[in-house]
């Protein structure tokens, strides 16, 4: 499934990512990036066949050609469109420090998942 530009999937109920997402979007004046608020907006978010509960848990973007990507490399894909921040995606690949990165955000991700989610997640309806 090609996209015609990026998508990036986030959870518009938490006050955090909410807080961030909106950071992004306002550098994103010209509208590079599809920002879809799984919160209210499933649908988008299972024609990629992303389960809701794992999209709770960790962020999920959608490159240009419908390759989904998760956790630090969905930011990287994120940083690469915004002004300012295109450096910090490259200073992150050049020196490969994904993986690395990475083990400090599925930390973060699992602690913001187990207190926004503690009583549970449900599915919008």
């Amino acid at each position: 499934m090609n996209t015609i530009r990026p998508i990036v999937f986030f959870d518009g109920s938490c006050p955090l990512c909410r807080r961030e997402i909106n950071h992004y979007r306002r550098i994103d004046r010209s509208g590079s990036i599809q920002w879809v608020d799984i919160s209210s907006d499933v649908e988008t978010l299972k024609s990629y066949d992303i389960p809701f509960d794992w999209a709770m848990r960790i962020l999920h973007a959608v490159n240009k050609s419908g390759q989904v990507v998760v956790g630090v490399s969905a930011f990287v894909l994120i940083w690469g469109y915004l002004d300012y921040y295109k450096h910090l995606a490259k200073i992150v690949q050049f020196f490969k420090l994904e993986k690395v990165l990475n083990y400090f955000y599925q930390h973060f991700a699992r602690w913001r998942y187990q207190k926004r989610c503690k009583d549970g997640c449900s599915i919008p309806s």
